[in-house]
């Protein structure tokens, strides 16, 4: 059995390459510079083309997008979406609503607002 443990350790001790203790800060703040440094480099260069050496005032213009009318059936159908947009948010603003559903209650407000309690004689 301490054959068989000793074996094992040995098979994981030296599937790793490497075993640091302490603080890796430094490693990571040195990985960390690397980077920022070739991204700064990067940019530069990116800058550089696109300067291409020649001044700003004289670079062409952008060309204006070009813009087409939509078909008739694409614009009803974007009508009857808008309308169902219209139709759900009603249903919603209706949902979070909040009636009374308390008898005194319900005459109370229709007292405050002037209007009759019962119509017809219901």
């Amino acid at each position: 059995l301490g054959l068989l443990w000793a074996a094992r350790s040995h098979i994981a001790m030296s599937s790793r390459s490497h075993i640091h203790y302490g603080s890796l800060a430094e490693v990571e703040r040195d990985r960390l510079a690397k980077l920022e440094a070739e991204t700064k480099q990067k940019l530069e260069s990116l800058r550089a083309a696109t300067k291409g050496g020649a001044p700003a005032a004289s670079a062409p213009a952008a060309p204006e997008p070009e813009t087409i009318e939509l078909s008739g059936s694409s614009q009803q159908a974007i009508a009857r979406q808008q309308e169902l947009k219209d139709t759900l948010a009603k249903r919603k603003r209706a949902r979070e609503l909040a009636v009374p559903t308390n008898d005194n209650q319900v005459k109370l407000q229709l007292r405050d607002a002037g209007e009759p309690i019962c119509l017809f004689g219901e």
